[in-house]
């Protein structure tokens, strides 16, 4: 079957409908792939990685319609899409008929075989296309509200009215709330029950902003000038950062040196074999991504058991892609130490992705033999 994966026109949506690993599944079954140019872009797909799977590119989305007998789209059809529609094509997509008149009375006058996401059943009458989406609707919620504390969107704003409320007109904002960095750039410090806010409104603690010069005898000394007396100094910071806990790592008896590998997937790097390390999200949950390697692991295990495999390697075949730091994070003890750490790429599979959704179909419905992984 001639299959064709347009770019979704729909305001503010950037899934697409297919991924590069759902290319080359269909493939290796003997299906054409028609891909629209820039289809997967919003979603971090470039258009080389879909014809690394075995895509044929069009250019225009009336191309892919023209010539595909199944659409494969993320959301329904919209009117400028309707004319572009062949009687008896197959769309596979989410249609809600129930609250689309005019989508409903469009499809009926295109003469469109139309698949429903919605509609898939299993014989236990679950709903394998819905599931998927409500845990990912869930579990995004957190990274969602977090992104809205971000300075682009008046973060910075709600959180210093927050504490506000909670310090009184006449606290000193500007100097001991308001870090040079903006929000999730560096890891935020809640207050569930203001407890620490209490204190300083009624004077139990108090808040110095300054920097450390030297510790003396009876405290800090601050590069201001001014002393601050303690017997006890807790840190926050020092942390001096090793990848996997400072294990010594050797291929072939020559030790790896980290900075010249590229990060994969977020928990293996180029030329390592065997070799997985569990590495979170600066910006939601640690564990997010902590369960999604650790089912890529096992599906990874399983699947050498499987066939008989021995070692798994990812290996780039693109010396000449342009890389980056491992982690775009501005936290010190992070920038003190990047310079011996792994790098990223600058497309997947070797991009470390901060973003769950990305990952959630990376790691737990992507294939294992991607192209860049390889097994013996």
């Amino acid at each position: 079957m001639i299959i064709g994966v347009p770019k979704e026109i729909k305001n503010n949506e950037n899934r697409v409908g297919l991924t590069p690993a759902g290319v080359a599944e269909l493939r290796k079954h003997g299906h054409t792939l028609l891909v629209q140019t820039g289809a997967g872009s919003g979603s971090g797909f470039d258009d080389a990685e879909y014809v690394q799977a075995g895509a044929q590119l069009l250019p225009a989305i009336a191309d892919v319609y023209e010539q595909a007998e199944m659409i494969i789209k993320v959301k329904e059809p919209i009117a400028e899409e309707y004319p572009l529609i062949k009687e008896n094509q197959l769309l596979f997509t989410y249609f809600h008929f129930a609250s689309g008149e005019e989508l409903t009375h469009a499809m009926i006058e295109r003469k469109a075989i139309c698949l429903a996401y919605e509609t898939v059943e299993l014989p236990s009458r679950a709903l394998p296309l819905l599931i998927p989406m409500s845990e990912v609707a869930g579990r995004m919620a957190p990274q969602e509200g977090a992104k809205y504390l971000e300075k682009p969107l008046k973060g910075r704003g709600i959180l210093l009215g927050g504490v506000r409320r909670w310090l009184g007109p006449d606290a000193d904002l500007a100097t001991h709330f308001t870090p040079r960095y903006n929000p999730w750039e560096q890891r935020l410090c809640l207050v569930p029950d203001g407890d620490f806010f209490k204190a300083v409104r009624t004077g139990r603690a108090s808040v110095v902003t300054d920097t450390i010069e030297r510790f003396t005898e009876t405290g800090i000394a601050l590069t201001s000038g001014a002393h601050l007396d303690a017997d006890i100094v807790v840190t926050a910071t020092g942390l001096a950062l090793e990848l996997a806990g400072g294990l010594q790592v050797s291929v072939d008896g020559v030790p790896v040196d980290w900075p010249n590998t590229l990060n994969y997937k977020g928990l293996m790097y180029s030329g390592v074999p065997n070799f997985a390390a569990v590495f979170g999200y600066t910006n939601a949950s640690w564990t997010l991504k902590a369960d999604l390697i650790s089912e890529y692991v096992c599906r990874l295990l399983n699947h050498m058991a499987e066939h008989g495999l021995r070692q798994c390697t990812p290996r780039n075949g693109d010396p000449g892609m342009a890389t980056e730091p491992w982690v775009d994070f501005s936290s010190g003890y992070l920038q003190r130490e990047m310079h011996r750490f792994p790098k990223q790429g600058s497309r997947g599979p070797w991009k470390l992705n901060q973003n769950y959704l990305r990952d959630l179909f990376a790691l737990r419905y992507g294939r294992l033999d991607d192209g860049a992984m390889t097994f013996a």
